[in-house]
């Protein structure tokens, strides 16, 4: 493929991507069948659901079939708690990942109370860059330990908020991060785990390394990422963890409109400065 080839192809890729994206934030009806039915063919076929929390030892044990059902909850709040309800109907445990933005007290306190996890999604590293406007990731390593004190006061108002213990984090992906290639994960230190009382941040090699199959929801058309869990469930896969974005599974055009603004209006500030 020559370059001309090349950029056409990622210009059509772009346009498609685009047009999934609209469809999937302001026209799409709700995903909940297929959501409902990728939860009870795991039940049906003796998967266990596990929380991030409890990762380690259900692993150490060798139980065949677990299930880790994760959720970034990066916006859309009202439609998280759709996906709790199905959950708790079908009496499934998973693993919530909240965000400072959409730390919800109420939704929080809920999961909790049904036996379900509440953890971190932190951003400390992100924030810093897009506040400071910073274009490489050298510049952010003089501000490191700072960035880990202000981890553990917001873990601190995180708790305080849930009103129970984070024992599991998640790190979230900004646009900030993919830029300068620098992950949130960096902040991670044996340190900073031991001081907050860590058992897993959610990409570690502990869990992630003995997966037998991974996968994520997406954006219409596609909808699974690389495929459905249902069918690792079909081939009975020893170890599936799933991600969920609330986002991908029903529309809500007005708040997808301020996020979209908010998130254009984050880049073009971080740009100009």
């Amino acid at each position: 493929m020559n370059r001309l080839d090349a950029l056409a192809k990622r210009a059509s890729e772009g346009r498609m991507d685009l047009l999934g994206r609209l469809y999937n934030d302001y026209l799409m009806p709700g995903r909940w069948t297929h959501y409902r039915a990728m939860l009870s063919a795991a039940k049906a076929n003796g998967y266990r659901f596990v929380r991030h929390q409890d990762a380690e030892a259900a692993l150490t044990e060798g139980q065949p079939r677990l299930f880790f059902l994760r959720h970034d909850i990066d916006t859309d709040v009202p439609l998280t708690r759709t996906m709790f309800a199905i959950e708790r109907e079908l009496g499934v445990t998973s693993t919530y990942y909240f965000r400072r933005c959409t730390a919800d007290p109420d939704l929080m306190h809920a999961i909790h109370a049904s036996g379900s996890e509440v953890g971190y999604h932190y951003e400390e590293i992100s924030d810093h860059v897009k506040a400071r406007g910073l274009r490489r990731a050298e510049e952010v390593l003089p501000a490191m330990e700072s960035l880990r004190r202000q981890f553990l006061q917001n873990l601190e108002a995180f708790e305080n908020k849930l009103g129970a213990k984070v024992h599991t984090v998640a790190a979230h992906g900004d646009f900030a991060n993919r830029r300068l290639g620098l992950a949130n994960t960096t902040l991670m230190s044996p340190q900073l785990r031991q001081a907050a009382g860590i058992r897993l941040e959610a990409y570690d090699g502990l869990l992630t390394g003995q997966v037998s199959f991974r996968a994520t929801d997406a954006m219409y058309p596609g909808l699974w990422k690389p495929s459905s869990p249902i069918e690792a469930v079909a081939t009975q896969s020893p170890v599936i963890l799933f991600l969920a974005h609330p986002r991908h599974w029903q529309r809500a055009p007005l708040h997808r409109f301020h996020i979209d603004a908010q998130r254009l209006f984050d880049e073009l500030r971080y740009r100009l400065r």
